[in-house]
């Protein structure tokens, strides 16, 4: 298994823009968060997809970790860390869920099974829940 970069196809591709939050004191309401988004399609055991939800979480700790937000997230800074598990229904919903994290500039990770290059999952780095959760509005918990 391994994570996208900015070197992987395009439509599937991590980005590299940073984003940051712009206010410096964000409302007690307006935590950091993190969504995980799984491929609903995948007939696979669900101990294997736990394993891809996580391993796109993990490339996100790596890819992050130099990243401000990331730090206050995973320190626990604001006294927990809230991810959101939603589901894509195929592939084409995956591609789709991209497109829009990209169009708003925000950044995540995929996770491809390999050797077959199946892209099975992707976690948004942490961001303010009032920007991430309008990024996910009509895309279902899975």
């Amino acid at each position: 298994s391994s994570s996208s970069s900015s070197s992987s196809s395009p439509s599937l591709a991590a980005t590299t823009q940073q984003t940051k939050a712009t206010d410096e004191s964000p409302s007690p309401e307006d935590k950091l968060v993190m969504y995980v988004v799984v491929r609903k399609d995948l007939d696979w055991p669900v101990g294997a997809l736990m394993n891809q939800a996580c391993h796109a979480a993990l490339a996100v700790g790596w890819a992050a970790r130099q990243d401000e937000d990331a730090a206050r997230f995973f320190s626990q800074v604001e006294c927990q860390m809230t991810q959101h598990t939603m589901g894509a229904n195929d592939l084409k919903h995956f591609e789709k869920i991209i497109e829009k994290l990209e169009k708003n500039k925000v950044n995540y990770e995929v996770w491809r099974e390999e050797p077959e290059n199946i892209p099975t999952a992707l976690a948004t780095w942490p961001g303010r829940r009032s920007t991430l959760r309008k990024v996910f509005n009509g895309v279902s918990r899975y």
